[in-house]
């Protein structure tokens, strides 16, 4: 799976479904008794900040895909992610990606989830409550 991402990480900001696909291959391997809740659509500049990441890119993607497979409750109920709705705004959240980085979205509609942006390590928590 890492070869894969790695093969085909240099698409993701202008393919999106390059990272759909990435995201599918992941749910199969590792989520293999769940389904996507959500259909996933991205901002082009979330696209070009997943592009850019060097390290840790397949934790990345496996975090897009095991939040994807859960619903408001479940995740609610893991601690690490730490999904929380941004102060100031009234539906955009974010939450945590390998400890500090963070993932921003929207729900679009009930199906639709709107990955938005991604921050990396020096900028994990703005906006967040606990700024």
């Amino acid at each position: 799976l890492t070869e894969e991402v790695e093969n085909n990480g240099y698409n993701i900001k202008n393919d999106s479904t390059v990272l759909t696909h990435l995201i599918n291959l992941i749910v199969e391997k590792y989520f293999s008794d769940k389904k996507l809740v959500y259909t996933p659509v991205y901002d082009n500049s979330f696209l070009r900040s997943i592009d850019k990441i060097k390290e840790n890119k397949v934790k990345v993607i496996y975090a897009l895909a095991k939040r994807l497979t859960l619903t408001p409750v479940e995740v609610s109920k893991i601690k690490g992610f730490h999904d929380e709705i941004i102060n100031g705004t009234s539906s955009t959240r974010s939450f945590r990606v390998d400890g500090v980085c963070r993932i921003y979205y929207e729900y679009k509609t009930p199906s639709i989830f709107y990955f938005k942006e991604y921050t990396g390590e020096s900028e994990h928590n703005k906006g967040t409550r606990h700024t």
